[in-house]
């Protein structure tokens, strides 16, 4: 148990550094940002918590109870 809640504080962590990583800050909208060299955007799945927690979190959880359960 403790192994998933430390495996998803991880990607937790992984999600909110790619988030930091790809802000600017300020609000660029038309300006050709070619220059400044950014990484790709992230996946969708890194963008929103609420869909990461219903592909990966509630799974997993329903594993954990069952295993539990059993």
């Amino acid at each position: 148990l403790l192994v998933f809640y430390a495996l998803h504080w991880a990607i937790q962590a992984v999600s909110v550094l790619v988030r930091r990583t790809r802000t600017l800050p300020v609000v660029t909208r038309n300006i050709d940002a070619s220059a400044l060299r950014l990484t790709p955007a992230p996946p969708v799945l890194l963008r929103r918590s609420g869909h990461r927690l219903a592909v990966f979190g509630l799974p997993a959880t329903g594993g954990l109870a069952a295993t539990a359960a059993a």
